[in-house]
């Protein structure tokens, strides 16, 4: 079995990847594997949202290529 990230990994069909963006006003010091429930209580206990946004990739199987 090999182990790393080998990139994404979509359905045949079109499939969209979220992407949410938060600055908030201090660093959290949570371990890198962190999972997002926990950072998401951490960041409401913690930290201030400062400013937030969300990108959406979409992956068409059709051209093979993201949009």
């Amino acid at each position: 079995m090999e182990q790393g990230y080998e990139g994404a990994s979509p359905p045949e069909d079109s499939h969209d990847y979220h992407f949410k963006l938060l600055a908030l006003d201090s660093e959290l010091g949570t371990p890198e594997e962190t999972r997002k429930r926990r950072l998401g209580s951490t960041i409401a206990m913690e930290a201030e949202v400062l400013a937030a946004t969300e990108i959406i990739g979409t992956y068409d199987a059709d051209q093979g290529t993201a949009c």
